[in-house]
């Protein structure tokens, strides 16, 4: 195995730099070049399948050597090779855990060592990660790993899969190629086959049956879980300014649309009483991904995307597309905005509306615990439990949509930005929601929860209630799953976009960022919505807070730039501009005098 990971490493350049495993994994210029990481990255992705087979087999024989290991114990792990929201000529490389969620946090420093050792030392230390897991050596592992491995449409994926496949090759170990997926779907497909061995013989089923099965079990989950929701819901006039039937799609020239494809063969072959209709455009290979569209470019300018074939901008926008539901995907499908030109009464003038991940997060929230209270107060005879829902957001959240929530009798905490943070957080409640402002979130419903809801009769809350679990991809933010719940919740509650987006109005906020030689000078609390250290900081900062109506400010050194952030809202766009005017002085202020100690 030593000469082979050395064969596979040969003619990569080094990328000359340190590089971070954060939440979305290794991500930098194809020209970097990120070949070589790609390649190591395999062999990581192989060694994790490995040691969570061991965990799960709790095996004295495969201690001692492995080559008695279950079939059936074997663990998956995914590799998915997108930039996601970036640019064009951007890529990266992140591995899916074996219960389909983010790479365990502990295993994080292994994948920054492995993609920075220098290859003379690579083997040592893949050899040291595998006895400290509890693996005899790196001989051992072969048939005892699987690597599920998908790509997003960027012109140089293809290219760099081949990397990671070398990788998994020179140690020996097994993968299945899922071809061009979205980030969401390996997630599911990572999951639904550790948790349902039963539907899988590796050595009867060629990989292409495996690939075509799992996906036939994610497109059926959501097709079935939003049929069921719909289903519950009173007939409506789709005239009158509805939207959950017909949407127009910005799949951000990105894979996302060919996952929308996959779903509307499975809906497609049903027969159904009032057709929906997704409008896709800006599909794969239309053009380069994200570029001039997709969910970044919307949610962070505020602005419409450009949409081929659609004269989204031009002077009859208002009236050719006046109360139409519009939604862009990123360029991998785990992020997703709402947008649309309304005019809200007869009087008034068309405007075009955002409806970002707090909007989301609102709209699942307004369904979800209306039919939770009506769910456990049907079934209090017999049932005893009390089932906790909350909705975890980040600093970043407007206040607004904080106090909405409250003022619909929903719980709220705080967590660290970053989706690993929000989701950890969101596992402590029985239904847990989390959506960033970017459109990334999804619900977490407990196993107790799950298992409590088979239990119940069928009433209406508790058909959509079920329906919710299957609809809802639980491992992580997928767009598409997220837009079928969007849909349907409207459909549901009969809510048109404008009502939608008139669930609560934003603060005014602003958002800035200051370039600092050393942002560890600032130390945060653990949400970070307090400075800790200096410790004088927060007082200014709370004094400042005070000068303006509903001031509401914080800092926090970035985790990819030299730079300190700021986000500051208020009542009114003025005062916001004010306290962030005011909390870049402070930062200024306590950075430079420390520097000059």
């Amino acid at each position: 195995i030593s000469t082979s990971i050395q064969s596979a490493l040969e003619g990569y350049t080094p990328i000359g730099r340190k590089l971070s495993y954060g939440t979305a994994g290794f991500r930098d210029r194809v020209d970097s070049p990120l070949h070589t990481i790609f390649v190591r990255m395999g062999m990581l992705a192989t060694l994790r399948s490995s040691v969570c087979s061991f965990v799960e087999a709790k095996s004295d024989v495969w201690r001692c050597g492995g080559e008695n290991l279950k079939e059936s114990a074997i663990k998956s792990v995914g590799v998915m090779i997108t930039a996601s929201h970036n640019p064009p000529e951007d890529n990266g490389i992140k591995i899916v855990d074996s219960d389909g969620g983010m790479l365990s946090p502990t295993w994080e420093p292994f994948a920054e060592e492995v993609a920075n050792i220098d290859k003379s030392l690579l083997l040592h230390y893949l050899n040291g990660v595998a006895t400290s897991n509890g693996v005899k050596d790196l001989a051992s592992i072969g048939s005892s790993s699987i690597v599920f491995l998908g790509r997003d449409t960027r012109v140089h994926s293809a290219e760099l899969s081949v990397c990671v496949e070398k990788g998994i090759s020179s140690m020996s170990g097994r993968f299945i190629d899922m071809g061009e997926v979205t980030t969401p779907q390996l997630h599911f497909c990572v999951n639904f086959f550790n948790t349902h061995r039963h539907f899988f013989d590796l050595d009867q089923m060629p990989s292409e049956q495996i690939v075509q099965s799992l996906l036939n079990h994610y497109y059926t989950s959501l097709y079935v879980g939003f049929q069921q929701l719909n289903d519950t819901a009173d007939a409506a006039d789709s005239s009158n300014n509805n939207c959950w039937n017909h949407v127009i799609l910005d799949c951000a020239n990105g894979v996302g649309s060919l996952a929308v494809n996959g779903f509307m063969r499975v809906y497609n072959s049903h027969t159904h009483s009032m057709i929906m209709e997704i409008d896709c455009k800006n599909i794969a290979r239309d053009g380069p991904v994200n570029e001039h569209c997709g969910a970044e470019l919307v949610q962070k300018n505020q602005v419409k995307p450009l949409i081929k074939g659609l004269d989204y901008h031009g002077e009859t926008a208002d009236v050719e597309f006046l109360n139409k539901l519009f939604c862009s995907f990123d360029g991998d499908a785990d992020r997703i905005v709402f947008h649309g030109i309304c005019n809200g009464d007869s009087d008034s003038k068309p405007k075009w509306i955002l409806i970002d991940g707090d909007k989301i997060a609102a709209l699942f929230s307004l369904l979800l615990v209306r039919e939770l209270k009506a769910a456990v107060a049907q079934n209090s005879d017999h049932c005893t439990l009390e089932f906790s829902l909350g909705v975890v957001q980040t600093a970043y959240a407007n206040g607004a949509s904080t106090r909405y929530l409250h003022s619909i009798g929903v719980h709220t905490a705080i967590a660290k930005t970053g989706v690993k943070y929000v989701h950890h957080k969101a596992v402590e409640f029985d239904v847990g929601i989390y959506f960033e402002a970017n459109g990334h979130g999804t619900v977490i419903f407990s196993d107790r929860f799950k298992q409590e809801l088979t239990t119940w009769p069928s009433s209406t809350a508790v058909d959509r209630l079920r329906a919710s679990v299957m609809l809802i991809n639980q491992c992580v933010g997928d767009a598409l799953s997220d837009m079928l719940y969007c849909m349907g919740a409207l459909k549901v509650l009969q809510m048109t976009l404008f009502q939608w987006s008139e669930l609560y109005k934003d603060l005014p906020s602003r958002q800035q960022k200051v370039a600092v030689l050393n942002k560890h000078l600032v130390r945060c609390s653990e949400d970070e919505t307090r400075i800790l250290e200096p410790a004088a900081m927060q007082s200014d900062l709370d004094e400042a807070m005070l000068s303006v109506s509903n001031g509401r400010c914080f800092v926090r050194p970035s985790g990819t730039e030299d730079v300190v952030r700021i986000y500051a809202e208020a009542s009114t766009q003025v005062e916001a501009d004010e306290l962030a005017k005011v909390t870049h002085q402070i930062i200024v202020k306590y950075l430079c005098e420390l520097l000059e100690r």
